[in-house]
């Protein structure tokens, strides 16, 4: 590691010392864990459930699955029928959402700290008993083929980006993209996304997060109220990822109709899980901060408004993700 990157490097590990500090964990009977980080600064609270399943669990076939399952969630419950889920969380002065992720898919809700029982509440109901309808697939699948539309066939650094993770994986399950294939999604069924919903959201492979003006154990006693009867379930087993050793450089040339010409480099490296020396995967999360994290970066500074040879340059690199993963170099020529 460079003399100049090492002063960076031990900055990196102080802050997230720092923001570590004052956590308190809990684990469940059932294997529910919770994390729980109080801030008395201001009188809010997030609520966040995390559960461990996202793109890269998905077989071929029903690849986009967790995404399209995310969708379905808001649908409605046993106790919050009728996509009711959102208008109780607004009504109540806060504000929800979810994302899904390669690794995993999270639903959290933002509230004044003392209505932050009701996310216990409302998340346990629909870990349990959400409403799976095929009228609500019907319409979610379509909402989902149109936000691959959008977001990615409509977008040329997106579309080559897919294109160079399939490239660049081959047995590895990054090979897709979170949002999925379009041919998998037009032919999934509201069965596949039940059967993906009864394997994967259950206690033991979820993970509560709250953050706020709360007191740890105020909500170990939520937990148990709301989540502790939900019982623990076997989960599917996981294959052995094996990678296939490169046998050389790839290069692949996307043709779609863009003004300007897109380039993007790869290159495959470790992750925080996955490397000899963990300090590989956090100097390598510096370099792409150094590399590309602001105006004042390497690129921006070199190649965009020094030598104006790109109109812009960013790296990307993910070292929490679960696999080996790419570290990226993309950029647009001036």
């Amino acid at each position: 590691m460079s003399r100049r990157i090492l002063p960076l490097f031990l900055l990196f590990i102080a802050i997230t010392s720092t923001a570590m500090a004052n956590v308190t964990e809990y684990t469940l009977k059932n294997g529910l864990k919770i994390i729980v980080k109080p801030d008395h600064r201001a009188p809010v609270a997030i609520f966040q459930i995390w559960y461990r399943v996202g793109g890269s669990y998905e077989p071929n076939g029903i690849t986009g699955i967790s995404h399209a399952l995310e969708h379905m969630m808001f649908e409605g419950s046993r106790l919050y029928p009728n996509e009711s889920f959102s208008k109780i969380v607004n009504a109540h002065g806060g504000k929800l959402n979810a994302f899904t992720a390669d690794d995993f898919t999270a639903y959290f809700e933002e509230f004044s700290a003392k209505e932050i029982p009701l996310s216990f509440k409302m998340e346990a109901d629909r870990m349990r008993h959400a409403k799976l309808t095929s009228k609500s697939f019907k319409k979610e699948i379509q909402v989902v083929m149109e936000e691959r539309r959008i977001r990615l066939e409509d977008q040329s650094m997106a579309m080559t980006y897919e294109r160079l993770r399939a490239a660049a994986f081959l047995s590895n399950p990054y090979h897709h993209m979170t949002i999925g294939w379009l041919g998998d999604l037009q032919h999934m069924t509201v069965q596949d996304v039940r059967n993906w919903y009864k394997e994967w959201y259950v206690p033991n492979n979820a993970t509560i997060v709250v953050v706020g003006d709360v007191q740890p154990a105020k909500m170990l006693r939520l937990a148990n109220r709301y989540f502790g009867h939900i019982p623990a379930r076997l989960l599917p087993k996981e294959k052995p990822v094996v990678n296939q050793r490169p046998l050389g450089e790839k290069i692949i040339n996307v043709a779609l109709p863009e003004k300007l010409p897109i380039f993007i480099q790869a290159f495959r490296v470790p992750v925080i899980k996955t490397a000899k020396h963990k300090w590989q995967a956090y100097a390598l999360d510096v370099l792409s901060a150094v590399l590309s994290g602001s105006d004042s970066s390497r690129f921006a500074r070199n190649l965009v408004r020094g030598q104006q040879v790109a109109a812009s340059v960013n790296t990307g690199y993910d070292a929490a993700s679960r696999l080996d993963n790419i570290f990226t170099i993309s950029g647009v020529p001036a």
